[in-house]
């Protein structure tokens, strides 16, 4: 229907950005152009053949800088954008290793939100936010004002807290005031409704992270077993013990 929002659920599966010593690994991710899942290691989607390289022809290789809060298409007045960037710093504080990101664009090219978003944030860097808050920690907003359009991409790590549902539901909750044109107030219900859901799931992953985890194609990572002594050490050990004889 003419002037109706679409709530589009996004997902991160770039497996660089979960590289390092991080609690959630081996888990399954979702294809940002056909949507079937597969499993983090593979570099292409064995459903459709979608590589990163594709979204990197569409919108470029280099990174890009910005603000946790970018309005290209202009749709904040200057003093809802300080609301909004209030909102954004109070996530923070509820959420020290997690953060919030909003990107409005009027995209003239038929773009795939899904596909963008998760180039968005694959790619960017943000001048306003900690070092210590990986991409794989953030949440990113992104809205096509041309095609009336939002989407919800999340870092990897976010994975055992948010699905399709959970964002679809979220986005619903602002359909009132984005029909309106009240920009500031459905974008406060968004972040606000994030935080409420992750409160909530969190409370239900430590009830049983590792059932949690397995919804959704991850595992805990597994103690490394203690090496063995191979024989050239055990020579070793043996000859250091009859010199101290």
């Amino acid at each position: 229907m003419e002037g109706e929002f679409i709530h589009i659920e996004e997902k991160n599966l770039n497996p660089l950005l979960t590289s390092g010593d991080r609690s959630l690994l081996l888990g399954a991710v979702r294809c940002p152009r056909c949507e079937q899942s597969f499993y983090q290691a593979a570099d292409t989607c064995p459903h459709c053949g979608f590589q990163h390289a594709d979204a990197d022809e569409l919108y470029g290789y280099d990174p890009i800088l910005l603000s946790k809060l970018t309005d290209v298409a202009g749709i904040l007045r200057m003093k809802d954008r300080e609301v909004i960037r209030k909102e954004l710093k109070q996530f923070e504080k509820k959420f020290p290793q997690l953060f919030f990101a909003i990107y409005a664009q009027a995209f003239e090219n038929g773009s795939s939100l899904r596909q963008y978003g998760f180039w968005l944030l694959n790619h960017a860097s943000f001048e306003d936010v900690d070092l210590e808050r990986s991409n794989d920690c953030g949440i990113l907003l992104t809205i096509d004002v041309n095609a009336k359009s939002l989407g919800i991409t999340y870092g990897y790590s976010l994975q055992p807290y948010l699905n399709e549902e959970s964002t679809f539901e979220i986005l619903s909750h602002a359909h009132p005031a984005l029909l309106e044109g009240k920009w500031a107030e459905a974008l406060t219900i968004i972040i606000q409704k994030v935080s409420l859901h992750l409160k909530k799931k969190h409370h239900e992953v430590m009830k049983n992270p590792e059932a949690m985890l397995s919804e959704c194609g991850q595992r805990l990572p597994q103690k490394e077993e203690e090496s063995q002594p191979t024989p050239e050490k055990l020579k070793i050990l043996s000859e250091e013990k009859e010199c101290l004889e």
